[in-house]
């Protein structure tokens, strides 16, 4: 007996009935299958059987978890085709972001090459001009930087309230907040402390502990750098997003 729909404990008489789940796959084993594939006709249509409900419970799958779905909606905000998002990684969709807006205003993007490597492990650069050699190892192991800064814990009972402070999307609206972005970072002098900008000092400390200052520059009109602009258009969306999973009646969405 079918039943194409869905029962209440209650009418399910577990003591009369076996209930399958109908969505498993036959039971045949890797091995199985090359055996069957040389048997009789039987035997394949059996392989056979296996192989389409592998691939239905595959596109049920797809469909549950709504994986075109999300990875359509990832491509349009990231102005990718849908293919990169299967066959490509995180770097392109920042870039396709990045060339984006800047063709929007008016930006152009410098070409950097990447050096080349020969099997000596040594990366050749040109400076000025001039041919530099330097030893990849010895480059890899300086380089660095300083992830989050973790407090250590004060274990034990406290019976005084303790404030716990979530920020949301805590380093974009930094970002946005002191206008972090590479064409905003003053360079030059004569960038420096102009008429109708604020500036904004971002200090960080090196790998040797020395502290670094760098200086972006903010118009006073409140207009945001192309970065921070990439930032803000992304947590609108996800808001967007997150105000369409409200009115969602599907519990599983």
């Amino acid at each position: 007996i079918t039943i194409n729909d869905i029962l209440d404990e209650e009418a399910i008489e577990v003591e009369k009935y076996k209930v399958f789940w109908c969505q498993a796959k036959d039971d045949v084993k890797p091995q199985e299958i090359f055996d069957l594939q040389k048997g009789s006709s039987a035997d394949r249509a059996r392989v056979a059987e296996y192989c389409i409900q592998d691939c239905v419970l595959c596109n049920k799958l797809l469909e549950k978890l709504q994986v075109l779905t999300n990875n359509i909606g990832m491509a349009n905000v990231c102005h990718v085709p849908l293919s990169y998002i299967f066959l490509r990684g995180q770097g392109v969709k920042i870039f396709s972001l990045v060339a984006k807006k800047c063709r929007e205003k008016n930006h152009l993007m410098p070409v950097v090459r990447k050096p080349y490597n020969n099997n000596n492990n040594n990366k050749f650069g040109q400076n000025g001009g001039k041919t530099t050699v330097v030893d990849k190892k010895e480059e890899e192991k300086n380089e660095g930087y300083e992830g989050a800064t973790v407090l250590p814990p004060d274990a034990g009972v406290h019976f005084q309230p303790i404030p716990v402070l979530d920020y949301a999307s805590l380093y974009p609206r930094s970002m946005i907040h002191r206008n972090i972005s590479h064409e905003c970072l003053v360079v030059r002098d004569e960038y420096d402390n102009l008429p109708g900008y604020k500036y904004v000092d971002v200090v960080f400390y090196n790998n040797d502990g020395t502290p670094q200052t760098c200086r972006y520059v903010q118009p006073k009109d409140g207009k945001r750098g192309i970065v921070c602009e990439i930032s803000q258009d992304l947590l609108d969306a996800r808001s967007a997003t997150r105000d369409l999973q409200k009115n969602e009646k599907d519990p599983f969405m």
